[in-house]
């Protein structure tokens, strides 16, 4: 067996030796391009990853991680991380827990019941023993795509991970086209044209995979949105996998509604407490199964896989849950980093518009998504016709680094990517410690605090696309 890695960027010695090579710099694509492997017979891979996401960020962080001076002013747009504090009572309680030993694979049974009490609601009361806690909701993700029977339905465009995730559980998936009348929502109408055309492809669709608040518009789905979903589903017989990681993020004044609610006993709900509480390392998520026999069934079998696999939530983290939800503080905090994420997003979102882009209003979260298809015209003059030569142009122009439309699902000729916004005036712990300080030096203001004084990486973006929005209109 030989397996030979050749064309990184820097070589591993050099990146373990700490001493990185100056070198120019080049494009991720250009970087995932020549980093290769190559297996001999006895080492066979039993799937391709998409060529997606995850190269974006590998290939980023590697470049960043390597502190090639030349590589320093790029701007990381692709972060799906909090950079806010977290919660000050929520790191006590984690450093105070004293709960090193191995419990339960599933998760400790008095965290299940606090997940559970959060929650139910007039209609459902949640088991306990109806909540499984995995490894971040990526790992409950993952489970629910290997365990679940079935192809798999994506929204385009859509989480970027979803798509390596289908491939890793050796599935297949179809794409459900949206559009910006729906806010990019899809509807019974295209759940039910994706079915065909997955059935016509030979495929089994069995799951509908939504992320709400929407994964990369931050759009909030309507009560009508989830109840026509929900329809649709129970007559097509399609389980719905809801990631709900951003349902704590929702702006001031915007009501939440999920698909379980109209649909609870064929909708398996997962999320956690990382974004809104800046604590992704912690790796803590779950999975809450419907009340039903089937929900129940499905529920064992998931338990015994996570078991199997011998993956769990380290124990202090499960701790630090006990009073999550019911502490003043910790929410009182949630609120305030939610409101500053509305604020700064709101400015953005603005800003581009008044480019000329098309950018829809976000609800929650930290992603906008910008469609510069209102100047197509003025890209192809420079040899920019698909979303990765988007991504590779505003790369060189200005170190911007986004997710390409094409790597969410959508043509290979779109022009819409993924932004974010976390890491703008809050690249690292202490520099978003300084932001959220300024925030509360002023007093938490609903409004009027996101300034070129106070956020200026967050103005410079805006500056950089004004600039090459301009050079392209010239």
């Amino acid at each position: 067996m030989v397996i030979s890695a050749q064309g990184n960027v820097h070589n591993l010695a050099v990146l373990l030796s700490g001493k990185p090579q100056v070198q120019k710099p080049i494009t991720w694509r250009q970087f995932a391009q020549q980093d290769t492997v190559s297996f001999g017979k006895a080492l066979e891979p039993r799937f391709e990853i998409p060529y997606s996401g995850p190269v974006v960020t590998k290939a980023l962080k590697t470049s960043i991680n390597a502190a090639n001076p030349e590589w320093q002013g790029l701007k990381d747009m692709t972060s799906g991380e909090n950079m806010f504090p977290t919660p000050k009572a929520f790191l006590s309680a984690f450093h105070s827990a004293n709960r090193h030993y191995l419990n339960d694979f599933t998760g400790e049974l008095q965290a299940k019941a606090v997940i559970a009490k959060a929650y139910s609601d007039d209609k459902t009361t949640i088991k306990p023993e109806n909540v499984l806690i995995s490894a971040g909701t990526y790992a409950a993700a993952s489970n629910l795509f290997n365990a679940v029977k079935g192809d798999i339905l994506i929204p385009a465009p859509s989480w970027y991970m979803f798509e390596p995730m289908v491939a890793s559980s050796n599935k297949k998936h179809t794409w459900v086209a949206v559009s910006k009348e729906n806010n990019y929502i899809p509807t019974p109408k295209t759940i039910q044209a994706a079915i065909q055309q997955a059935k016509a492809a030979g495929q089994d669709p069995k799951i509908l995979a939504l992320t709400n608040p929407h994964n990369p518009t931050g759009g909030q789905y309507t009560k009508q949105q989830c109840q026509e979903i929900a329809d649709v589903c129970r007559k097509e017989g399609l389980t719905v996998i809801s990631d709900e990681i951003y349902r704590n993020l929702l702006y001031p004044g915007t009501e939440f509604h999920s698909v379980r609610d109209f649909y609870p006993e064929g909708t398996m709900l997962i999320s956690g407490p990382s974004k809104e509480a800046s604590m992704p390392g912690w790796r803590i998520g779950w999975t809450i199964f419907p009340e039903t026999n089937d929900g129940e069934a499905l529920r064992d079998h998931l338990n015994r896989y996570q078991e199997g696999l011998g993956s769990m939530t380290n124990s202090p983290a499960q701790s630090a849950l006990m009073n999550y939800f019911e502490s003043s503080d910790i929410q009182e905090h949630v609120q305030r980093v939610t409101a500053l994420h509305a604020q700064r997003m709101h400015t953005v979102q603005q800003g581009l518009t008044k480019l000329g882009l098309e950018v829809p209003k976000p609800d929650a979260g930290y992603f906008l998504y910008v469609d510069f298809e209102p100047l197509r015209p003025q890209l192809a003059k420079v040899g920019v016709k698909t979303s990765a030569d988007l991504q590779q142009y505003l790369y060189e122009k200005k170190g911007i680094v986004a997710i390409a439309g094409s790597d969410m699902g959508l043509p290979k000729d779109s022009l819409g990517l993924r932004v974010g916004t976390s890491k703008l005036d809050a690249k690292n712990d202490a520099s978003g410690e300084a932001t959220f300080k300024r925030y509360a030096e002023a007093g938490f203001p609903a409004e009027g605090f996101v300034t070129p004084k106070t956020q200026p990486e967050l103005f410079a973006f805006l500056d950089d696309m004004t600039a090459i929005v301009d050079e392209l209109k010239k």
